[in-house]
């Protein structure tokens, strides 16, 4: 299941720098993409990168921010 995952949220962000090339988001930098409800933050020393995204809570019944660690391909490096 976590390499389902792990695929879906890498096709995903293949997307999104695709989008980030064509269109501008709210605000780029070398170390962060913010869309109106997504953050792509990169950690360079580590060569990590972290999608964080709003994610609805039953429990609480709130909307608190969740953060996705995400191992990067080669040609997201790039």
């Amino acid at each position: 299941m976590q390499q389902i995952i792990n695929n879906h949220f890498s096709l995903m962000l293949d997307k999104l720098l695709q989008k980030a090339l064509e269109e501008k988001p709210e605000f780029i930098n070398k170390e962060r993409v913010n869309y109106e409800c997504l953050f792509i933050d990169y950690d360079g020393k580590r060569d990590d990168i972290f999608i964080t995204f709003p994610a609805y809570s039953r429990r609480t019944e709130r909307t608190t921010w969740t953060q996705y660690q995400l191992d990067l391909t080669p040609q997201q490096k790039k």
